[in-house]
């Protein structure tokens, strides 16, 4: 399954709600994860000449929060959100980082 992995974020506007989503990779123990970003805000309360701005403040916000996990966070593979499905997943794909880049840039 294709998934948008961090650098890239797939963006979906519809209306007044803009959707963000990205997946980040992060190894553990020799293996590696799948976390997902998720992000949703919606633009009513917003004049529209704000929505680029609105726009960019809310990917600013996500790019801190991806920096932030891929510095301190930890991967516990039994962990759970608040859905009970488990928060990372075993990717498919277990190549190191910078191998996956070097193909996603060529």
């Amino acid at each position: 399954m294709d998934k948008t992995i961090y650098p890239l974020i797939l963006t979906k506007n519809g209306g007044y709600r803009t959707e963000l989503q990205t997946y980040l990779r992060k190894e553990h123990e020799g293996k590696w994860y799948l976390c997902q970003f998720y992000k949703k805000f919606d633009n009513e309360t917003h004049a529209p000449h704000r929505w680029n701005e609105r726009c960019l403040e809310e990917m600013c916000k996500m790019h801190l929060e991806v920096y932030l996990f891929l510095t301190l966070g930890i991967v516990d593979p039994k962990a759970k959100n608040t859905f009970n499905e488990l928060f990372y997943e075993l990717d498919e794909n277990q190549e190191p980082e910078s191998e996956r880049l070097k193909k996603a840039i060529l």
